[in-house]
């Protein structure tokens, strides 16, 4: 029910629709435009075994399995906030993240670097990398790990290029027209409904008022007509009844006779009564005989 009416306000007042589907392309592309640039940086780098784990002559490439369990602590070490302190030297533009690279199964970190600028996105991501060897031998130092058996990283692959990520302006339209079609479809249905309230006032000026019901109280209504019909036509045949019946002529002679103290008068009240009881055929043939 509610779709519906939603479809028949939005046919009905298709300018007021039209309206917001342009103020909503224009905030739109106002807030792709203003939102922040960023730069994305990788580069990644892999642990290398120590020198005395490694058969002489044999790949060291081989002995890769076991290091997860130190990649896992790198990056802890990396990703705190005094590595932080010290790789991004208080820059609020830059940011970065360590973490194991999920595409592979060797030890292998991945490093993401981001920055408004480009520069600022390869600075960064060259301060991680020239920095993450330094952490690495801190912690074998605090273990006091012999020389011959320090791990050790190399450098895989670093871009040169920075990429523009847009992820934040895609963000800032998807709220804006999120937002500016749900505010086009409250206010389309706003503006029908008080139109359509105000023509119903305007009907309403000059005419009789009606008995209104309910909604689903249809059989109430009837009964409701029945019962009136009724009682007017009960009001009308009393009223026929009342027209149609003789009125009462009250007695004056009895009256008179029963008021009257004197015996002659009295008697000839009740001679004209004695003849006024003779029906009137026996009167006539009573006269024709005289």
């Amino acid at each position: 029910m509610f779709l519906r009416d939603l479809v028949k306000s939005i046919l009905r007042r298709w300018y007021v629709v039209l309206l917001g589907i342009a103020l909503t392309g224009f905030m739109g592309l106002q807030a792709y435009q203003s939102a922040p640039v960023t730069y994305q940086a990788e580069a990644s780098l892999v642990l290398i075994p120590p020198p005395d784990s490694v058969t002489i002559g044999d790949n060291p490439f081989l002995y890769l399995g076991g290091l997860d369990q130190a990649l896992g602590v790198l990056t802890v070490k990396l990703n705190s906030s005094e590595a932080q302190s010290v790789i991004l030297a208080g820059s609020q533009d830059n940011s970065y993240t360590v973490a194991k690279d999920s595409d592979t199964t060797g030890p292998i970190m991945r490093i993401d670097a981001s920055s408004s600028s480009a520069q600022g996105a390869l600075k960064t991501l060259g301060a991680v990398v020239d920095e993450t060897p330094k952490f690495l031998d801190i912690l074998q130092n605090d273990l006091k790990v012999p020389k011959q058996s320090k791990l050790a990283t190399l450098v895989l692959s670093v871009d040169k290029v920075p990429v523009e990520n847009d992820k934040a302006k895609i963000r800032s339209l998807l709220v804006v027209v999120a937002a500016g079609g749900a505010g086009t479809l409250l206010l389309t249905g706003l503006i029908d409904r008080m139109i359509g309230a105000l023509k119903d006032r305007k009907l309403r000026k000059g005419r009789a008022p009606e008995v209104s019901f309910p909604e689903g109280t249809e059989l109430e209504a009837l009964e409701y007509d029945m019962t009136a019909q009724r009682d007017t036509r009960d009001i009308s045949n009393t009223t026929l009844n009342k027209l149609q019946s003789p009125r009462h002529t009250p007695d004056v002679a009895s009256e008179a006779k029963r008021q009257t103290p004197d015996p002659e008068v009295r008697g000839l009240f009740e001679t004209v009564e004695t003849v006024g009881s003779v029906p009137a055929k026996m009167r006539g043939r009573s006269g024709r005989g005289e």
